[in-house]
């Protein structure tokens, strides 16, 4: 109720706009203040800090134009091109659609491979601006991902006529000679990079990676410390810094430098993983384990940190880790799902490695057994049981099982002449495994573990005994260590790796003269990508070299050779029969030496069991010179693919050729 006689007074209506603008004006501030934080966030390349900040930006003002410029450049940062193309097209809807922003779309074209369109906005821009040095980079880039290296270094010297101090083209011109293998020209535009940028991180970042790729490890030490030094807030220099020690094989030295590193990005799953891989070789173990874990619960589909953990488990049984379980019960649901949709082969692949991870789950175990019994190999099932309760599974109803499936066998070759065919040691060729250092990891540190995964794969395969050699830098390591070793042969390895790609590249040499004998390339994409291109690296070395065999049993013209179906060996298949021990391995030819004397027959294959082969034999000498221990090498080498790089589809239409994701993430790195 109103009082009669009190005059009511009306605030002037700029007051209520005021006030009814102040939460508007908070909302601006708070969006600014973010804003801010998140470019702080950037310039520290810590990329998921930004995007945490300036998402929240958004959420105060979706029409703030710079904060959705500024998540654009953090996703393109990160190669997620088609979360930054959303926001540059957002971007075009409120802002102007300039020249600075057309640019930044072209340039996240190139990270979707859409190169003809990425190139049409490139060249509207210079129609504009024939001098935009921004296009100019752009196109250069372009024939770079195209595999025109000499337009690509033409578009750049132009660029560089344009702005002789620009850092991209610099760092790009360096980056293109240090992969076309010419360090000493990469340096003199690297040299002038620090000339003009003496102060900036990027230019010392660049040098350190510059010396990383050359081998110069104390140099890229030096600039990666003088860049954490000039920019104590960047993790890249630090990281590089526990790259450098970690290759000088200074593990307690790269310890701090990564801690560092990974203060500013608590997140970045690479940089747990070299954390991890120092703790290791300081035999740091739980230390590791708890990195390695907390990197996976991150990324589980991260193959790499996965592959890593398992292969440390594996090489340590003695180690107690809850993550032992975890990881094998992991490969034996997937056996169990590829069982279950009748893919045998590919559940085999899974219960063997959840076997090899948790020996003694014998949950894992019985579903391995049961495996080879749905490939068509009872007799590796009922030595797989035998095998579990040899080593103390005493479970009543599995003894039961396992008496019953004893009492039922049928006889096989290996009864019929006395033999236990899962118990012979095999003829196989030994094989060292070298690795070359690589800066084309996403996961630094990892070639060793890669390698090491390669022979656990490799030892599927009967034929073949690897064994893990060490990193080197020059083809001489390799080789008189594998002299020393008196392994067969040697492979020199090389890995690369993005964030969708892995790529594996073996050489094969002979350990007596060095020669090289073969080449493998292996490329795959997608989900698995590392075990499907290992798996098939594995195949093509195997299918590279000669079958061969010992004679086990001799009885008049028939004989029994250590080669089954297990191993590929099929009837009517023939070999040439040999005394024991002279043959040797050439890189020519058939593959491999002999006297004249020393061929005593050929042997045709009549019947074949799991592990084991009834042979004929058609003697080529008059006196019976053939004993156990002879050797049989079945010639001429099986046809094989020497490549094993999957067939790659086109590009987006217009754009019929591979990009390289690699140098594609390389040269969007730079700025």
């Amino acid at each position: 109720m109103v009082q009669s006689g009190v005059k009511r007074v009306r605030p002037p209506i700029a007051v209520i706009l005021f006030l009814a603008a102040l939460p508007l004006f908070s909302q601006d501030r708070e969006a600014i203040d973010l804003f801010r934080q998140g470019q702080g966030a950037l310039r520290r390349q810590d990329y998921y800090g930004a995007i945490d900040y300036l998402q929240e930006a958004l959420r105060k003002n979706p029409a703030y134009l710079d904060v959705i410029l500024a998540l654009a450049d953090a996703y393109f940062r990160l190669e997620e091109y088609e979360e930054a193309y959303g926001y540059i097209e957002k971007a075009a809807l409120y802002g102007k659609n300039d020249i600075g922003l057309i640019n930044m779309k072209a340039r996240i074209l190139v990270g979707r491979e859409e190169l003809p369109a990425a190139e049409a906005l490139f060249r509207s821009v210079l129609a504009e601006e024939p001098n935009n040095l921004e296009a100019n980079l752009g196109l250069a880039e372009i024939a770079l991902l195209r595999g025109d290296g000499k337009r690509g270094e033409e578009q750049y010297r132009r660029s560089l006529v344009l702005a002789p101090e620009s850092r991209r083209a610099l760092l790009s011109l360096a980056l293109l000679y240090d992969r076309e293998g010419n360090p000493s020209e990469a340096e003199k535009y690297l040299d002038l990079a620090l000339t003009y940028h003496s102060r900036d991180p990027e230019v010392y970042i660049a040098l350190a990676e510059h010396y990383l790729r050359t081998g110069d490890v104390e140099r890229a030490a030096y600039f990666a410390g003088s860049g954490s030094r000039i920019a104590p807030d960047r993790a890249a220099p630090f990281r590089l810094l526990g790259q450098a020690f970690m290759e000088e094989g200074k593990w307690s030295e790269a310890v701090d430098p990564l801690i560092n590193a990974l203060s500013k990005n608590p997140a970045d799953i690479p940089l747990l993983y070299m954390l991890s891989r120092c703790y290791i070789e300081l035999s740091m173990d739980q230390a590791a384990l708890k990195l390695l874990d907390k990197a996976l619960k991150l990324d589980p589909e991260n193959e790499i940190v996965r592959i890593t953990m398992e292969q440390f488990l594996i090489n340590n049984p003695s180690t107690s880790a809850t993550q032992r379980g975890d990881l094998s019960a992991y490969h034996r649901e997937r056996g169990q799902d590829f069982e279950n949709s009748l893919y045998y082969e590919k559940a085999y692949t899974e219960y063997r490695r959840s076997r090899w991870i948790d020996p003694y789950d014998w949950e894992g175990w019985q579903l391995y057994g049961k495996i080879f019994k749905l490939l068509g190999y009872p007799g590796k099932y009922l030595n797989t049981l035998q095998a579990m309760k040899e080593s103390g599974y005493g479970e009543p109803d599995f003894l039961e099982k396992l008496r019953i499936l004893e009492h039922r066998k049928v006889k096989d070759l290996g009864d019929e002449w006395g033999v236990d065919q899962f118990s012979l040691e095999g003829f196989p060729y030994s094989l060292a495994l070298y690795t070359n250092f690589s800066d084309r990891l996403v996961h630094t540190g990892s070639e060793l573990v890669l390698s090491d995964y390669l022979k656990y794969i490799m030892l599927r395969n009967l034929s073949l005994n690897p064994e893990l050699g060490s990193q080197i830098r020059t083809f001489s390591e390799a080789f008189s260590d594998a002299r020393a070793r008196g392994t067969d042969y040697f492979l020199i390895l090389d890995y690369s790796e993005t964030e969708r790609t892995f790529l594996c590249r073996a050489e094969i040499y002979l350990t007596s003269t060095g020669s090289r004998t073969g080449e493998f390339t292996v490329m795959r994409t997608g989900k698995n990508r590392i075990a499907l291109a290992m798996g098939k690296m594995a195949d093509d070395i195997g299918a590279s070299l000669i079958p061969r065999a010992k004679v086990i049993r001799l009885e008049g013209d028939r004989l029994i050779l250590g080669l089954g179906r297990f191993q590929g060996m099929a009837p009517d298949s023939r070999a040439l029969l040999f005394k024991k021990g002279s043959v040797s391995l050439i890189s020519g030819g058939e593959g491999i030496h002999y006297g004249k004397d020393d061929l005593l027959g050929g042997v045709t294959v009549t019947r074949v069991d799991e592990e084991l082969s009834l042979g004929e034999v058609e003697r080529y000498a008059l006196f019976d010179l053939i004993s156990t221990g002879d050797e049989l090498y079945f010639l001429p080498l099986p046809e094989g693919d020497s490549s094993g790089t999957a067939p790659s589809d086109d590009g987006p239409a217009g754009q019929p050729f591979p990009i390289d994701g690699e140098l594609k993430s390389q040269l969007l790195r730079l700025n």
